[in-house]
């Protein structure tokens, strides 16, 4: 199915989530399992993804999960501030973001249509 949503604004994000030493994976291997797996493996302060299904529903829907959290170290940075900074540079991108502050929830982004489909 072609791709209607835009998600040049997650893409931007994501690249300044490094800053804050969180590692951002788009499209990130098959499946929640597999992507965690892989990036449990590198030495950031946090972590968020979204998958290869998440792209596909999100190609349908609109509407894109992000997974996030610390990744176990001596002095782990709080997954509740992970979130926070994660929704903080979301919406430095004008990316509509919900999250409840439940780190067993993942962040919800609805994505934006391109220009060519608003009126």
């Amino acid at each position: 199915m072609k791709q209607f949503y835009n998600f040049e604004g997650i893409t931007e994000a994501f690249n300044d989530l490094q800053i804050y030493g969180i590692i951002a994976k788009e499209n990130y291997k098959c499946c929640q399992t597999c992507a965690y797996n892989e990036i449990s493996k590198y030495p950031f302060l946090g972590y968020c993804f979204y998958h290869q299904q998440d792209t596909d529903l999100a190609e349908k829907t609109g509407e894109l999960m992000i997974t996030f959290g610390g990744l176990p170290q001596e002095d782990p940075f709080d997954d509740i501030q992970i979130g926070k900074t994660i929704i903080k540079v979301l919406r430095q991108h004008n990316l509509n973001v919900s999250w409840s502050e439940d780190v067993t929830q993942r962040i919800l982004v609805t994505l934006p249509l391109p220009d060519l489909f608003k009126e």
